[in-house]
């Protein structure tokens, strides 16, 4: 019973050995780690610099955001009335007025204290 795919008589172990040469070979595998060499440099420096940068103006995005509302949450506790506490008649007034309340309370205890304390 012979098949047209049996090989066991030809002594070739069954490949084929005329297109396989070491010529060829010898180009080939050069060639490949040229182009893997130049593959990964492409992805490391290509794909890192694009990173980076989108990175980059994201978070200063994001941290502009961020410095916005700090800012106003300041300007709020900075420029505004608030209770702290009304049990106790604690106020949080505005910057500015508290400065002129500050100083106006200085003035006041100058003026109330004895000629010999002033100097």
């Amino acid at each position: 019973m012979s098949s047209s795919h049996d090989v066991s008589g030809h002594g070739h172990g069954g490949h084929e050995t005329q297109d396989f040469s070491f010529k060829n070979m010898l180009w080939v595998i050069p060639a490949s780690i040229v182009i893997l060499i130049i593959y990964t440099l492409v992805c490391l420096f290509g794909y890192k610099g694009a990173s980076s940068s989108e990175l980059i103006e994201k978070h200063s995005i994001v941290l502009n955001e961020q410095v916005k509302a700090l800012h106003a949450s300041e300007a709020e506790i900075l420029h505004n009335y608030k209770w702290i506490n009304k049990s106790a008649d604690s106020v949080q007034v505005p910057i500015e007025k508290a400065m002129d309340l500050v100083v106006k309370d200085y003035g006041t205890q100058k003026s109330e204290a004895p000629a010999s304390a002033i100097k």
